[in-house]
């Protein structure tokens, strides 16, 4: 990697952070573990479970001991973006319970596929450019 795009001097004993990643987008993410072949969550992909809504977002619960007294859980089909401290971390419904299905649900969103998208053909996703400029 050339550093002297990002730095235009390092003296002796300085050194640099590089944040590759913090670039990527969720797309990005997604087609990077499809062709890479790795395991995800089970929570990532969308399956019926029990879930209230609060506040205007799918919450996952474990437990109706988790409910306020004016909520009802929920059989929904849905899957999290993101995983993180459950009552934070909002769901989507969804039918997307593989990654392939993931990326194209992230296709449909019209969302985060700057550079990625014209090179979506060569992972298996269709002339997906070709769709896009007909939309």
């Amino acid at each position: 990697m050339e550093l002297s795009r990002f730095a235009s001097q390092i003296d002796k004993g300085e050194s640099i952070r590089i944040f590759p990643l913090s670039n990527w987008t969720e797309l990005d993410d997604w087609l990077y573990l499809y062709t890479g072949g790795i395991r995800i969550a089970p929570l990532y992909f969308a399956k019926e479970r029990e879930a209230v809504i609060r506040d205007g977002s799918i919450v996952l619960i474990y437990s109706q001991h988790q409910l306020s007294f004016d909520e009802k859980s929920l059989k929904l089909k849905w899957r999290l973006r993101s995983l993180g401290c459950v009552p934070s971390t909002g769901a989507i419904r969804s039918d997307a319970d593989s990654v392939q299905k993931i990326i194209e649900e992230m296709i449909s969103f019209r969302r985060s596929f700057s550079h990625t998208a014209p090179h979506l053909h060569l992972l298996g996703f269709g002339n997906f450019a070709r769709r896009r400029r007909y939309q």
